[in-house]
């Protein structure tokens, strides 16, 4: 979960010019393992709620996480 923390709070940084102070904790936690897209991986942390910026996750991957999810289902 570290990782995928990681992956959207960079894209938040870089993408949108918002840096927050949890984030940047996130980046640095993240740092030590690589950060490739997940979708699921990352949606399933909008549907645990351990994030709530899904604004952020339909920006990446143009979808909600309840779609993300759905669809890895089929």
């Amino acid at each position: 979960m570290k990782t995928r923390n990681r992956f959207l709070d960079v894209f938040r940084r870089d993408i949108w010019n918002e840096a927050e102070a949890q984030g940047t904790q996130a980046i640095k936690d993240g740092n030590q393992t690589t950060c490739y897209g997940d979708a699921v991986a990352d949606a399933s942390l909008y549907e645990s709620c351990q994030r709530e910026d899904e604004s952020l996750l339909i920006e990446i991957y143009g979808i909600t996480a309840r779609e993300i999810l759905s669809l890895s289902k089929c």
